[in-house]
C-alpha cells in the first residue's frame, strides 16, 4: 500500500472515530419476544422495554399498530421502568381499538423531580392470536423526554408474530346405544376423509385443524348418526348408534 493510500485510509478511520464519538447517545426501545411463533387462540405477553443508555429520562409516549384480523390486544399494563427506585409514576394505558388495529395515547411519566437511566419494562401487552398468518407489531410516534421535556434520540426495534393453526387428533368411539357394545367396521366420514372403526370401536382422525367439523357415522343395521364436533385440542368423541328396527 503506497503512502497516499495509507493517508486516505487513516483519514477515513479518524473520521469514523470522530463521528462515533460525537454522535448523540440514543435510547433503545424494543419489543420482546422478537419474531415469535404462536398457535391460533394462544394468549401471550409482549414486553416493551427501554434502555436509556445512561441518559436520565422522565417520560415516554407511544402508539402501537398491528393487524386487526390476526391480533387482539386484551390489556396494556405498566411495567417497572419508572418505578425501579421507588419513584411514583403516572401511567395512561391509552385507547385500544381492535377494530382498526391500534392502541394510541399510551404514556407514562415520573412524578416529581426524579429520573431514571437504567433499563426497564415500559409496558406489558397481553394479546390473543386470532387469525392465521404473520402480524407486525409496530411501535409508532415514540417519544422519550428528559426532566426538562427535551426529546432524546432513540432506536426502535419492532417484532412480528407468526400464527399457525393447531392440529389435533380426534377419536370417535362407536357403541350400541342400548347394549354399549363396541362396533367394529363402522364408517366415519369427516372433511371428506373416510375411516373405519377398529376392534375397539375407535375411528381416529389425525392432524385435524382447530374449528368445527361435520361428521357422519354409518354401520350395518344401524341408523346413520350425523353431527358436528368442535376441535380445540385432542378429543375423544362418543357416538352411540341406534339399531334399525326389525320387521
Amino acid at each position: 500500500m503506497d503512502a497516499r493510500k495509507v493517508v486516505i485510509f487513516a483519514g477515513i478511520l479518524l473520521f469514523l472515530i470522530f463521528l462515533n464519538f460525537f454522535l448523540p447517545q440514543a435510547a433503545d426501545v424494543s419489543i420482546s419476544p422478537s419474531n415469535i411463533n404462536v398457535i391460533q387462540g394462544q394468549n401471550i405477553d409482549l414486553n416493551v422495554s427501554i434502555d436509556p443508555s445512561g441518559i436520565p429520562i422522565a417520560g415516554v409516549q407511544m402508539d402501537i399498530l398491528y393487524n386487526r384480523s390476526l391480533v387482539k390486544i386484551n390489556t396494556l399494563n405498566e411495567g417497572n421502568l419508572f418505578t425501579q427506585n421507588g419513584a411514583d409514576s403516572y401511567f395512561n394505558s391509552g385507547i385500544v381499538n381492535n377494530s382498526i388495529g391500534t392502541a394510541v395515547n399510551i404514556y407514562s411519566l415520573i412524578i416529581g423531580p426524579n429520573s431514571i437511566s437504567t433499563p426497564g419494562t415500559f409496558i406489558v401487552i397481553n394479546i390473543t392470536a386470532m387469525g392465521i398468518g404473520t402480524s407486525q407489531i409496530n411501535l409508532s410516534n415514540v417519544k422519550i423526554s428528559d426532566l426538562d421535556g427535551n426529546l432524546i434520540h432513540l432506536n426502535v426495534y419492532n417484532t412480528s408474530i407468526n400464527i399457525t393453526q393447531t392440529k389435533s387428533n380426534i377419536t370417535f368411539i362407536i357403541t350400541d346405544i342400548f347394549t354399549g357394545r363396541l362396533i367394529q367396521g363402522a364408517t366415519v366420514t369427516m372433511d371428506g376423509i373416510v375411516t373405519r372403526s377398529n376392534i375397539n370401536g375407535e375411528a381416529i382422525f389425525y392432524s385435524v385443524i382447530t374449528g368445527s367439523h361435520n361428521y357422519s357415522v354409518n354401520a350395518k343395521n344401524y341408523i346413520i348418526s350425523i353431527g358436528t364436533v368442535t376441535i380445540t385440542g385432542d378429543l375423544r368423541q362418543n357416538i352411540k348408534l341406534t339399531p334399525k328396527s326389525k320387521k
